[in-house]
């Protein structure tokens, strides 16, 4: 907002990246489809980014259908960047997801099986959420 990011540069900044997917996601991805698990990102960073991440190793990496991704993202109108979603989505708030995104938890989460996988302690208690 006060340094006039644009829409338009996401994309270039990530394909200008050096960013790799981890060993073994492309396989994973291609397991949760086979088996028709839908797949649930939840993260404390940017949606737009993450996408756009995604988008870039589209070639080799074929999300299951549905793929969910639960972020902070990026409001822009005109290609400006104007605000972000709330609320944000911090490491140690992911656990309220149940409460920001009632139907997707739903779904997902509630009465089911979970195979959770993040990058920190903190992490586990994500499905935790909704009182569970």
């Amino acid at each position: 907002m006060k340094y006039g990011l644009q829409e338009h540069y996401i994309d270039e900044m990530v394909l200008d990246s050096t960013t790799e997917m981890r060993d073994g996601f492309n396989g994973f991805c291609d397991l949760l489809r086979k088996e028709s698990i839908p797949l649930t990102i939840i993260s404390a960073g940017v949606t737009n980014v993450i996408e756009s991440v995604l988008k870039k190793h589209s070639h080799e990496v074929r999300l299951p259908k549905g793929t969910a991704i639960l972020a902070n993202e990026m409001r822009f109108a005109d290609g400006n960047l104007v605000g972000w979603s709330e609320p944000l989505l911090t490491s140690q708030s992911k656990r309220q997801c149940a409460e920001t995104y009632p139907d997707v938890y739903k779904e997902r989460v509630e009465g089911k099986g979970v195979l959770l996988f993040g990058d920190s302690l903190g992490d586990v208690t994500m499905a935790e959420g909704g009182g569970h």
